[in-house]
């Protein structure tokens, strides 16, 4: 799936087209575990159960969507009713009050020049030596329309069952 913000009225563009106006956003982290320090992106590619933590920053004032694109053209998605392009969210991003002076108050610190705490200490990294072993697990899925359940989930080829994982 693929996620990108624009100004509300804009999320059918096509997020290439120069007039579409998405919003550049900052990933902080993935799946739990912090970046120390923050990528800007216009768009985030994301695959089923992945979660990406985010900051959005608005230059003006207006109503803004989050839109996921793309998914008609992958399996499954377009197939039986599905839906296509979506609106996830709406952002209504309103004037800041300034203070005793009038001016507008903005965040203290450059996103680009923030820091963040990773979640772990850099006692507890681990480099490329510290690595025993390792095991390769692959999930795919199945598209038989005569199957139940559909759609078919397979761990390293084998049907999908709770009670084993099969290497």
């Amino acid at each position: 799936n693929t996620f990108i913000v624009y100004p509300e009225g804009n999320e059918r563009i096509h997020w290439e087209d120069d007039t579409a106006g998405v919003v550049p956003f900052y990933v902080i982290g993935s799946d739990g575990v912090m970046y120390s320090k923050p990528v800007q992106k216009k768009i985030l590619v994301m695959s089923g159960g992945q979660r990406e933590e985010i900051l959005l920053k608005f230059e003006r004032e207006g109503r803004y969507v989050i839109s996921q694109q793309g998914i008609q053209g992958m399996q499954f998605f377009d197939m039986r009713g599905h839906p296509h392009d979506q609106v996830l969210a709406t952002i209504v991003v309103t004037p800041v009050d300034g203070d005793d002076d009038g001016e507008e108050v903005g965040p203290t610190v450059d996103i680009e020049e923030m820091e963040f705490t990773p979640g772990y200490l850099p006692s507890e990294s681990i480099s490329a030596e510290d690595v025993e072993g390792s095991e390769t697990i692959v999930f795919s899925m199945g598209a038989n329309f005569d199957q139940v359940p559909f759609p078919q989930y397979y761990v390293n080829g084998h049907p999908f069952s709770a009670e084993r994982i099969p290497f």
